[in-house]
């Protein structure tokens, strides 16, 4: 498994459904949000306490700030604030659609950016980032077809918008419309040349579409944008792994860290059809930890099954 999540730090590799006698790639989808958290989600639209232009303004940047900043529970707490004031402020559904989305709280979050976005005095800018929430909230939900129109309207409206390119490419990633992703990931990329998240995605993406050189190449990227991230750092392992480069994708591995990294590229050997490395890589995983490994373990048992399909086909 790879991630094409910058806040899924699982970092161990699993097998799903494969086909019979060998194991493929799966496909991908987005998921840019925060882990869930509970609530509705629901502003109060009772009109609040009389306030002048000045201190709404200064509510609007403080909102922003905490949006920015990833504090999600502030931000929505701000931006419900202001509907309060103003039912139709467009901007402050927009912002509380972002927020409620980090939250997990996606009925809300697709409500608020729908009120956006349907408020025609509203800024191309601001609709078009209201559509790009909607578009994220619907491919976490697989709702693939209609996230992509949505985020074919955000890009007309505003496109200069990388999060909406980005989450494009992810929509036309999950129906394997891989030339169209990259067009899409290239145009982030042009606006955002050094975003982890687009770089990381658009890997992810080469991934599926099997160009597994591309792929490392843009998780390198991405790590050097930001070497904390440790998905990226799996993903890059996952890319060299499938290109038969073992020694790469094991080098320079957090000795904590260990028993994952073997597992992950033992994955990739797996995936690459190289039975006997994974089995090795395997093993080792489940000797290095310190307890008991489990995905080595179902890894394993998924070689061993695959090994004996093989077997039983005439001539192999």
């Amino acid at each position: 498994m790879w991630h094409s999540s910058l806040n899924d730090h699982r970092g161990w590799a699993r097998p799903g459904r494969r086909a019979r006698g060998a194991a493929s790639l799966a496909g991908l989808t987005l998921v840019l949000a925060l882990a869930a958290c509970s609530g509705d989600g629901r502003p109060s639209m009772a009109p609040g306490p009389a306030t002048s232009p000045a201190d709404t303004a200064l509510l609007a940047e403080r909102a922003a700030a905490a949006l920015e900043t990833g504090r999600a529970d502030q931000a929505r707490d701000l931006y419900r604030n202001l509907l309060q004031r103003d039912p139709g402020d467009a901007a402050a559904a927009a912002g509380l659609a972002e927020a409620e989305r980090l939250r997990g709280e996606n009925d809300a979050a697709l409500r608020h950016a729908t009120m956006a976005f349907e408020n025609a005095d509203a800024p191309a800018v601001l609709r078009a980032r209201a559509l790009t929430t909607a578009g994220a909230v619907l491919l976490v939900r697989g709702e693939s077809g209609a996230a992509e129109g949505r985020l074919r309207y955000a890009v007309e409206l505003d496109p200069a918008s990388w999060r909406a390119w980005n989450a494009l490419g992810q929509a036309l990633d999950q129906r394997r419309a891989w030339p169209e992703a990259a067009t899409a990931y290239r145009k982030a990329l042009d606006i955002a040349p050094d975003e982890p998240a687009v770089l990381n995605n658009f890997g992810v993406s080469r991934l599926g579409a099997g160009d597994h050189a591309d792929a490392a190449e843009l998780f390198a990227r991405a790590r050097r944008a930001a070497p904390d991230l440790a998905m990226v750092d799996t993903n890059l392992r996952l890319a060299l792994a499938l290109q038969g480069d073992y020694a790469a994708a094991l080098a320079g591995s957090d000795i904590a860290q260990t028993a994952q990294t073997l597992n992950n590229v033992g994955y990739g050997a797996l995936l690459r059809g190289d039975y006997p490395t994974a089995r090795t890589l395997f093993l080792q995983a489940i000797d290095a930890s310190p307890s008991f490994f489990e995905p080595a373990w179902h890894n394993l048992r998924y070689l061993d099954t695959l090994e004996s399909r093989v077997a039983e086909v005439p001539g192999s």
